[in-house]
């Protein structure tokens, strides 16, 4: 038997998946010394991270985002390579995260 999930709940699994770890970084950032600059500057200049799809065709789940940043301009790629192991890790295995687009706001 089958177990379908619709992509209505894929996205919400995923935006948890996606909040919670954003979360926990945010938290441990705060130990975070002066050799984690640039680190703290990515996580500082991201205000919210949007799930606007799921896909799965093969291997592995994309997840499709856009962030939403206070600051443009700044390489995100730490964080977001971060955030794609991390969720893979821990939430969705077999997923990675893509970028669709930064906005600034």
């Amino acid at each position: 038997m089958k177990l379908k999930i619709s992509q209505s709940k894929l996205i919400a699994l995923a935006q948890n998946a996606v909040d919670n770890t954003l979360h926990t970084i945010r938290t441990e950032s705060e130990d975070w010394g002066m050799g984690e600059m640039s680190e703290l500057v990515q996580i500082a200049g991201v205000e919210r991270i949007e799930v606007v799809g799921v896909e799965k065709k093969g291997e592995p789940f994309k997840i499709d985002v856009i962030f939403y940043v206070k600051v443009g301009g700044i390489y995100y790629s730490e964080l977001i390579e971060e955030i794609s192991a991390r969720v893979d890790e821990d939430w969705i295995p077999n997923s990675y995260i893509n970028v669709i687009k930064f906005v600034e706001i």
